[in-house]
C-alpha cells in the first residue's frame, strides 16, 4: 500500500472508533434518563395510591417528595431528549464517513 493512504485509513478508523465511543456514552446516558423517569414515576404511584396520605390532616406532608419526583421525571425526559438528539447526529456522521471511505463502509457491520 502506499504510504498515504495508510495514515489515512488508520486516521479516519481512529475517527469512528471516537464517534462509536461517544455513541456508547449517550446510549449509557439514555438508559439512566430511562431509569430516573421509572424510578420518580414508581414512587410517584406509591405515594399517589397510599390511602393513608390522602386521609386527614396529614395530605400536606407528602407534597414536598411528589414536587421533587416531578422535576426528577423532567430531569430525566431532558437527558432522554437530550441523548436521543446527540445519538441522530453522531449516527448521521458515521453514516457521512462510511460514505466517504470505502474501507470503513466494508469493515462496519
Amino acid at each position: 500500500m502506499d504510504k498515504h493512504t495508510q495514515p489515512s485509513d488508520q486516521l479516519i478508523l481512529a475517527e469512528v472508533q471516537v464517534l462509536l465511543a461517544q455513541m456508547r456514552t449517550q446510549l449509557s446516558l439514555l438508559r439512566a434518563g430511562m431509569a430516573v423517569v421509572a424510578g420518580s414515576l414508581t414512587i410517584a404511584f406509591l405515594l399517589l395510591t397510599n390511602h393513608w396520605v390522602l386521609e386527614g390532616q396529614w395530605a400536606w406532608a407528602d407534597l414536598p417528595a411528589k414536587i421533587i419526583l416531578g422535576f426528577s421525571a423532567i430531569l430525566g425526559l431532558w437527558r432522554l431528549a437530550s441523548a436521543e438528539r446527540k445519538i441522530l447526529r453522531i449516527h448521521k456522521l458515521i453514516r457521512e464517513v462510511e460514505h466517504k471511505n470505502k474501507l470503513v463502509g466494508e469493515l462496519m457491520v
